[in-house]
């Protein structure tokens, strides 16, 4: 049962996190929607500041195992890179409402959203070290070190904030691509071929 409760909760704030964002979102709103009293939400999580940081929590598991899925569903390491940079920009993208605090209690949530950021970081680079080394292992790329992974997640970062004010899938979907063909280029042994 409170499972189904908290599950019902962490559901209904992000639909209203995303919708109206953080401030304007209230406790009473949640609990009439979620069907639960208000006094269960302090139960669960104190207040609202803690229900947003599991909602964040959630998304973050979300996104990671959404990229985990999209890598293993291919089989060679150029292909499991692909579906990394393809699959992690667009999770991130369907999630960019969620993941970014537009309110004004950011210097409040700050610090611990920024380590949920940190954890999505993490996790990504763990995955990409995986693909990585998964092509040293088999002769393919060249380079499987953490600065490597690391490198590789800043371009997909800071290309990010262009590709979420974009809302022209075509151009984000060409930039991917010459992306991939930039970090490929870079870390494929000259004999294994090309990047497309």
């Amino acid at each position: 049962m409170k499972k189904e409760k908290v599950d019902s909760i962490l559901t209904t704030a992000r639909h209203m996190f995303i919708r109206y964002g953080i401030q304007k979102t209230s406790l009473e709103e949640i609990a009439r929607i979620s069907r639960v009293a208000k006094a269960t939400i302090y139960t669960y999580f104190g207040n609202k500041d803690q229900v947003f940081m599991d909602v964040l929590n959630r998304e973050v598991a979300d996104i990671s195992a959404r990229i985990l899925e999209a890598v293993e569903q291919v089989m060679s390491p150029l292909e499991k890179l692909r579906a990394f940079i393809f699959t992690s920009t667009r999770v991130v993208r369907e999630s960019a409402d969620i993941l970014n605090l537009h309110s004004g209690i950011i210097d409040r949530l700050l610090p611990k959203s920024i380590s949920i950021h940190k954890l999505l970081f993490s996790e990504q680079t763990a995955t990409l070290q995986a693909i990585l080394k998964e092509g040293v292992k088999k002769g393919i790329f060249k380079n499987d070190d953490l600065p490597t992974a690391r490198s590789i997640l800043y371009a997909l970062r800071g290309l990010e904030i262009t590709w979420l004010l974009n809302k022209d899938n075509a151009e984000v979907e060409r930039d991917l691509e010459s992306l991939f063909k930039l970090i490929c280029g870079g870390i494929l042994r000259e004999k294994e071929g090309s990047c497309a």
